[in-house]
C-alpha cells in the first residue's frame, strides 16, 4: 500500500524510485538486474536497496517494464 506517514522519506518512496528507474531504462533500454540496483543505489544511498523491489512490482504490475528472466534482465516497455 502506497501511504503517507510522517516518516516516510520522499525521496526513498516507490513513486520516487519508480521515476529513478524509469529515467535509467530511458537511457538504456535493456538492463541487467544487478546494473540497475547499482545505478538506483548510487543515485539513492544504500537504503533504497529495501525499496528497490517493491518499485520494480510496482512498475510492473502498471506495465511500464518487463522482467527479460533468460537474460536477468528489465526491459522498458513502450
Amino acid at each position: 500500500m502506497i501511504s503517507p506517514h510522517k516518516y516516510l522519506d520522499l525521496n526513498l518512496s516507490v513513486i520516487n524510485l519508480g521515476g529513478v528507474v524509469i529515467n535509467v531504462l530511458l537511457e538504456q533500454e535493456l538492463i541487467k538486474y544487478d546494473e540497475l540496483l547499482e545505478r538506483v543505489l548510487f543515485n539513492n544511498g544504500e537504503s533504497a536497496k529495501e525499496v528497490f523491489v517493491p518499485t520494480l512490482s510496482f512498475l510492473y504490475a502498471i506495465g511500464k517494464i518487463e522482467y527479460r528472466q533468460e537474460i536477468d534482465s528489465i526491459e522498458l516497455k513502450r
